[in-house]
Formats: C-alpha cells, sequence, structure tokens
C-alpha cells in the first residue's frame, strides 16, 4: 500500500495538470478532444507513460467519454482524414519514383508478440532487418549488389484493436547498380525468403536473450510456423500508390467502427462487412477497451515510417546529382527541386543567398480543405 500511494503521489502533479487539460478541453464543444487527436494519429507521445496509466486507472469512464464524447467524433476524425489523405498524397506526389512497386507484408507468431509490448522499440531493429532481407533478396536475384528503395511501415494493431505487430513494406521491384542503371525485377517472396525471415528474427531474439535455444528449436520444430509473407499486392499507378499511403499510416481505430454506451460503459466495435471478419461484433467494458488501445500508444520521437535505400534522406539529397534517379522522381517533388542543369542554365542571383526548397510534407498539411473534401465526397463543395 505505502508503495502504491508513493507511485501515485510521484504522477500527482502531472496527474492534476492532464485532468485540467482535459476538462478544458471538454467543456470547449467547439474544438475537437485533443486526448482524441493524438490518441488516434498514434500521438500521445509528450505525456509521461506513468501518467497516463495513472489517468486511465483512476478515470476509466471520464477516458472514454472523451474519446467517443459527441462534440469531438466529427472533428477529430476530420483531423484525422486530412492527415491520413496529405500522407497519401505525399507518398505518391512526392517520395515514390514512377516505377512498379510491390508490397510486402511481415508477420510472426504470436508467442512472440508480447515481446513487443514490452519493448516498444524493438520493432526499429526488425524495420532495419526486413529493409536488409529485401536487398539481400533483390541483389542475390540481379547477380550483382543493388541499391533498393523502400518505405516500412509499422503496424501494433489488428481488428478489434487487438495487438497484432506487422509491417507493411512499399518496396521498388528491383533496384539501382552502381552506376544508376535500373534493373527491374517484378518478383514476390518464395519459400527461401520466408525461411530466412523465420531465422533472421529468432537470431535476433536469441542474441537479445529474449528466448533460449530451446525455444528457438521448438518454434523450428512447428509444422505451422507462424511466420508469412504476403507480397501479392503491386502497386502499378499512382491511384495505387496513393491508396495504400492511406492504408499503412491509418489509425489503431475508426470511429465508424465504434459505439460507446455510457450507461453500460461498454464499447461495441463492428467490423467491416467485407474482409476476414465480415461484419463480425465484440463488445468490451471500457477499461478494457483502453487497456487494448494504450498498448499501441509509441514511445516519444518515434517514427514508425521509415524511408531507406534511395528513399532515406541522405540519399533523396543527392537526387538532382543523379540524372537517372531525377527522371524518374515524382513531377510533385521535381517542381521543388530542379535539376542541376537548370541550375546552372538560370541567371544567377544579384546577392548570393542559400535557396532552400519548401518541405514537402509542411506545404501538402496547409492545403485548402476543400480539395480533400471534394477528394473523399466526389462532391464540389463550393457548387
Amino acid at each position: 500500500m505505502a508503495a502504491l500511494i508513493g507511485r501515485i503521489s510521484y504522477y500527482l502533479p502531472g496527474l492534476l495538470i492532464y485532468i485540467v487539460f482535459a476538462e478544458v478541453a471538454r467543456n470547449d464543444a467547439a474544438k475537437k478532444s485533443p486526448l482524441q487527436s493524438l490518441l488516434i494519429t498514434g500521438g500521445l507521445t509528450t505525456l509521461s507513460g506513468g501518467v497516463f496509466v495513472v489517468f486511465i486507472s483512476l478515470f476509466p469512464k471520464f477516458f472514454i467519454t472523451l474519446l467517443f464524447g459527441a462534440h469531438y467524433v466529427e472533428a477529430g476524425n476530420l483531423t484525422i482524414v486530412k492527415r491520413t489523405l496529405l500522407y497519401a498524397e505525399y507518398f505518391a506526389e512526392d517520395l515514390l519514383l514512377d516505377l512498379p512497386h510491390r508490397q510486402f507484408v511481415f508477420t510472426f507468431p504470436k508467442i512472440l508478440r508480447p515481446y513487443f509490448k514490452s519493448d516498444k522499440r524493438l520493432f526499429g531493429e526488425v524495420s532495419r532487418l526486413i529493409f536488409s532481407l529485401l536487398s539481400n533478396f533483390f541483389s542475390l536475384a540481379a547477380g550483382r549488389p543493388l541499391l533498393c528503395a523502400c518505405v516500412v511501415s509499422y503496424q501494433s494493431f489488428g481488428e478489434f484493436a487487438r495487438f497484432h505487430p506487422h509491417w507493411h513494406v512499399l518496396i521498388l521491384e528491383g533496384g539501382f547498380t552502381r552506376f544508376d542503371r535500373f534493373v527491374y525485377l517484378p518478383i514476390g517472396a518464395d519459400e527461401g525468403m520466408l525461411k530466412v525471415w523465420q531465422a533472421s528474427i529468432l537470431a535476433l531474439f536469441l542474441r537479445k536473450e529474449l528466448i533460449d535455444q530451446a525455444r528457438v528449436n521448438m518454434l523450428k520444430d512447428w509444422e505451422h510456423s507462424g511466420f508469412s509473407i504476403e507480397s501479392e499486392t503491386r502497386l502499378l499507378s499512382k491511384a495505387d500508390r496513393e491508396a495504400l499511403g492511406q492504408y499503412v499510416v491509418r489509425g489503431a481505430i475508426c470511429a465508424e467502427k465504434i459505439h460507446y454506451d455510457p450507461a453500460s460503459d461498454t464499447v461495441i466495435w463492428t467490423a467491416a462487412p467485407k474482409g476476414f471478419y465480415k461484419g463480425k461484433t465484440e463488445t468490451f467494458k471500457g477499461f478494457e477497451f483502453v487497456d487494448q488501445l494504450v498498448a499501441h500508444v509509441p514511445p516519444r520521437r518515434v517514427q514508425l515510417v521509415r524511408r531507406d535505400g534511395v528513399y532515406a534522406g541522405k540519399v533523396r539529397k543527392q537526387w538532382q546529382e543523379r540524372p537517372t534517379i531525377y527522371r524518374l522522381s515524382p513531377e510533385g517533388w521535381q517542381k521543388g527541386h530542379p535539376s542541376q542543369s537548370q541550375i546552372v542554365q538560370s541567371t544567377p542571383p544579384e546577392k548570393p543567398e542559400s535557396v532552400q526548397a519548401p518541405d514537402a510534407w509542411s506545404k501538402l498539411r496547409k492545403q485548402s480543405w476543400a480539395r480533400l473534401l471534394q477528394k473523399v465526397y466526389e462532391v464540389d463543395p463550393f457548387i
């Protein structure tokens, strides 16, 4: 009991500040709930984990009401939709080269999932491992070293917000040689890649002393290992890239699927009519549902979406100096980054000034609501 009191007193100042913040937001019906917006977009990283856990432990009903209150759902949803659409546009119009891409989805058995719940930075090591695995795979298929290009998106959730860590990888079908010659390889995962994926994950867990050799041998002996790689989805058009871009940055929950009943303190989640669950409904107690959501809150300053290879920040800075890659770069990126030949031919300014290209993601966030509403509902709001 003394330890519990000491722990609560340690977090009490931050808890009181947060309660005041939440109450002020709740009383302002014209604004969206900061907690709702932060949680659904995975942004509850500026709050102390301890404060957050204590808060929901003491006030689960208040948290649920704050999250799903009628005043906030519409405004919060629109903010999330806007951010998702803009990030998908950034994928299609500013990041991905004008070449065929393929999606790989990496999963592993349930017995290994709890380790990612206790160590929320473990996924970063797996993301780097996946890029290395794919780079070696395409280089081996080409018979020469290739510089690949991929975007690795980690998602910790599945349907009903269950803890289901997996990785969506958007990768270029092929890669570039040391002379920037592109080698086209329209191939997906095979049995050999699956075995390497299993061996790599088990070796990582063994090296970090998360499991022992006996557990490794047990997993290897399973007839159905639980490791899988799906690679049937190909992205051949801008529309495909934008649609998948929206999917890989979506939030853990969707307001259209859930309904909160304050009287019984229950959350009812209805799955989409299409897909694996085909409209199945599950009911959660308020605190049980909040407990599931907390598992998806990432640590501070952690990037869930990573760019590697040609799409890495350091390499993108060289695109203007590499004519082959520049010609394949998206049109939106080229507008803000003239090629080296265009820079030489242009008249130099009277006073030498450092020219910095505006950040594409920052510009997209400032785009008008009208264009995004027209994209979602296919209706011009000004007519």
